[in-house]
């Protein structure tokens, strides 16, 4: 039994980004796709170390289709980590998948907090060994 550790990379870039309003961010994850099988036992998601203090995870959306692939998720009380502790042994599915995550600031005297949408790919296929 293994837990999978991904790490996400997030940045404010001036230009060139993928993701945010304005495309003013840049994500990557360590992963290029995350493939849950019969030995993985929890999924986590957590921020680099190069990941600016400013960026905080807020939720994790899936989808379920009546599946049930992933069960809650939690996330760590700083913001930097969210974990997924049940999966889905039986049924092979694409689990499409978004972590929400915030970027705070502050301009002129004032904070401000957008979001940014970051899709890992995850892919949950018990009958994979590996």
């Amino acid at each position: 039994m293994s837990e999978m550790k991904v790490s996400l990379s997030v940045s404010k870039v001036d230009f060139r980004g993928n993701t945010g309003d304005k495309m003013q961010y840049f994500y990557v994850f360590s992963r290029e796709t995350c493939i849950l099988t019969k030995e993985t036992t929890s999924l986590i998601f957590e921020f680099s170390e190069s990941t600016s203090e400013n960026f905080k995870i807020e939720k994790l959306y899936f989808t379920d289709d009546g599946y049930k692939i992933l069960g809650k998720s939690l996330i760590d009380t700083n913001g930097r980590a969210v974990v997924i502790s049940e999966i889905n042994k039986v049924e092979k599915r694409l689990v499409v998948t978004s972590v929400l995550c915030s970027y705070t600031h502050e301009k002129d005297g004032k904070q401000y907090t957008n979001y940014l949408n970051c899709d890992p790919q995850v892919l949950n296929d018990p009958d994979i060994i590996t």
